[in-house]
């Protein structure tokens, strides 16, 4: 029977602590333009440690796959239209990583 580690247990092993990992997500996060940077710096940091790998996680997927959000954002553009769509591309510019990553689940880009 083999143990799964608790999102407790993987923050320290992976990032030596919650605040750490809060520290990388938010070099890597925007702030939305409608909040205070920090309300959202305080909002992050009060996520539990499952939404933070999760969210972690998605950066890393992104990078690793696509280079950056934008190269995602330009994949999920030509999957759906493959001749381009610039109004389209700019919409989804402002869905936040886990929902894009929902899109190229969508269009079978990832």
């Amino acid at each position: 029977m083999s143990h799964q580690k608790s999102p407790l247990q993987r923050v320290r092993d992976e990032h030596g602590s919650k605040d750490e990992l809060v520290d990388k997500i938010l070099d890597v996060l925007e702030v939305p333009e409608d909040e205070d940077p920090l309300d959202f710096e305080e909002r992050i940091s009060t996520l539990k440690n499952k939404k933070l790998l999760r969210l972690w996680n998605s950066y890393q997927l992104v990078q690793d796959r696509f280079g950056s959000r934008q190269g995602l954002i330009d994949k999920i553009e030509t999957a759906r239209f493959p001749g381009g769509h610039s109004d389209y591309a700019e919409t989804i510019s402002e869905y936040s990583l886990p929902r894009l990553l929902g899109l190229a689940r969508e269009h079978d880009v990832l």
